[in-house]
């Protein structure tokens, strides 16, 4: 509800991502509005993120598909698009009709919607510290959000027009079994491996 009212009342051309828990680096915004500004065809701009825990050090690193049609065939594995490093035209967004209230992957469900109006793309360096908290935010929620997210994975396959491949359901498998392990694995380990193994073509 908040982010949809911050959306309602914003008045630039592009809207950016900020979540108190995270930093972005100096050259974040900057680096994303020239990018958005010299792509025309574009309409959404991310990156990769460094990963810091609550004593802001760095304990790893998110890297991301790079271009529009991996960043689509993706989504039917994860969310390719990370929420803390977003830059997008704020038209773009209100067209696709914002965030859909009590949706749990409501951010994911948008980025579907929205790549039916534009294109993505993620830029290869970190431009986020992204904060991983052990034992809080979404692991306190972690089955009700693991089959939100599969129902948006299985959307984006009919808006996108993909079937599901051996990859994407070994990947979908892998993930529903990692919700058996320790919530300081999940969100260190595994997220270091989803980005040398998951993320390899």
């Amino acid at each position: 509800t908040s982010r949809n009212m911050c959306i309602e009342n914003a008045r630039g051309k592009f809207i950016a991502y900020a979540d108190c828990d995270d930093i972005s680096l100096p050259s974040r915004l900057a680096t994303q509005y020239e990018f958005l500004s010299t792509h025309p065809g574009i309409g959404v701009v991310v990156s990769a993120m460094r990963l810091i825990n609550e004593k802001s050090e760095e304990v790893g690193k998110r890297q991301v598909v790079e271009n529009d049609a991996d960043i689509r065939r993706s989504m039917l594995q994860f969310n390719p698009v990370p929420q803390p490093t977003v830059m997008a035209y704020l038209s773009i967004v209100k067209q696709a009709g914002a965030y859909k209230n009590g949706e749990l992957s409501e951010d994911f469900n948008l980025w579907v919607r929205m790549s039916k109006l534009t294109k993505f793309h993620n830029l290869q360096d970190c431009l986020i510290k992204y904060r991983v908290h052990a034992g809080g935010g979404v692991s306190k929620y972690k089955w009700p959000v693991y089959f939100a997210s599969l129902r948006t994975k299985l959307y984006a396959a009919k808006t996108l027009g993909f079937f599901p491949g051996p990859k994407d359901i070994a990947v979908n498998l892998a993930q529903f079994a990692s919700l058996f392990f320790p919530d300081s694995v999940r969100r260190t380990v595994l997220e270091n491996a989803r980005s040398k193994i998951v993320l390899r073509k």
